[in-house]
């Protein structure tokens, strides 16, 4: 399911805003990569430059992940074992994968009440509050799946950590009086304690696969996310987290 994970670091990618890359410097053909890494100059200064065939593309790879979404709200990147199955309805449907689409569709600018794919958005949000409700009490995870394709690039707590980082961004959404503010405060912070729970004693999370960096990293944003939405993060174990975090990064090279 390669393709379906190319598709949403695309649309998380495209619609959270474009950079106009500045390559005079460069003598290479424009690469986002390139910049990513630091490899070409990159003009410090963002520049939204909405076209027809960008909005085209976020628009397909919408009507794609809503006619791919499950019958109970989900989505499923697949396993990593059976990487040539690529109908999206064939494969079991995961946590991380769910939450990492309904991020996209907030961004999108649907929420719960308007836009698009609401509808789409509600069943999402029900079926990972209800993955949250039937969790261990005292686990370290949301899920019992193990082998997911996302699970084997992300880490195997990435369920957790994307479903964590989902309900920060949703509370943006939600007023003060909604009945679902009140569910989505109390799962947040339940999913802050399992966090925290699979955190190792340097600050990096458990079950972190070949690249555990990139799930210690997205575990150390949901922290942060989920503070700053007033969660009962412990401030110690966060400040691990980051001192980890700015371990990994070298200022000299």
């Amino acid at each position: 399911m390669n393709k379906y994970i190319l598709i949403l670091a695309t649309l998380c990618t495209l619609v959270g805003g474009l950079v106009k890359f500045n390559l005079q410097h460069s003598k290479s053909k424009p690469c986002v990569f390139r910049s990513v890494m630091n490899e070409d100059p990159v003009d410090r200064n963002p520049v939204f430059v909405p076209t027809s065939a960008i909005n085209t593309s976020i628009n397909e790879g919408l009507d794609w992940l809503k006619e791919a979404q499950r019958d109970n709200g989900a989505w499923g990147c697949g396993s990593h074992r059976r990487q040539n199955v690529r109908n999206p309805h064939a494969v079991e449907v995961d946590p991380a994968t769910t939450a990492m689409v309904a991020m996209t569709l907030l961004r999108s600018g649907s929420t719960l009440e308007e836009g698009p794919y609401s509808k789409e958005l509600q069943k999402a949000t029900k079926y990972l509050l209800d993955v949250i409700d039937k969790s261990v009490p005292d686990g370290s995870n949301i899920t019992n799946l193990t082998g997911t394709q996302i699970q084997r690039k992300l880490g195997q707590n990435i369920d957790l950590v994307l479903t964590t980082q989902f309900l920060s961004n949703l509370l943006d959404y939600l007023k003060e009086d909604d009945p679902l503010k009140l569910e989505v405060d109390q799962k947040l912070n339940m999913c802050v304690d399992k966090i925290q729970l699979a955190q190792n004693n340097n600050g990096s999370l458990r079950g972190g696969t070949w690249a555990g960096v990139l799930q210690s990293s997205l575990a150390n944003s949901a922290l942060e996310s989920a503070q700053e939405k007033g969660a009962a993060v412990d401030v110690n174990k966060l400040k691990k987290s980051q001192k980890y975090q700015r371990a990994n990064y070298d200022l000299e090279t």
